[in-house]
């Protein structure tokens, strides 16, 4: 069996190191492959808030609108109040 020499040493040396790193990049690209599918959840998730709270909205302006209406209506019922009195004194 041959001895071997410090340049071949050195080169099994790199290459194993070039491996690890290889592995390193492969691991980490399938991270952001997985990051990237929940990222992309995310963003659904926040569209459908956003959907939410626009029809939020757009309940609460039919409730404010239906209270000034009745708030209206009070006033009309309170002038009619005040008309009809007129009639009993």
């Amino acid at each position: 069996m041959a001895k071997q020499t410090q340049k071949e040493k050195a080169q099994v040396i790199v290459s194993k190191a070039l491996s690890t790193f290889t592995k390193a990049i492969d691991e980490v690209k399938k991270a952001n492959v997985i990051l990237d599918a929940e990222a992309k959840k995310d963003e659904q998730k926040l569209k459908d808030i956003t959907k939410q709270i626009e029809n939020k909205y757009k309940q609460m302006d039919v409730v404010q609108s239906d209270k000034l209406n009745k708030e209206a209506e009070i006033i009309q019922n309170k002038e009619l109040i005040a008309k009809l009195e007129k009639f009993t004194k």
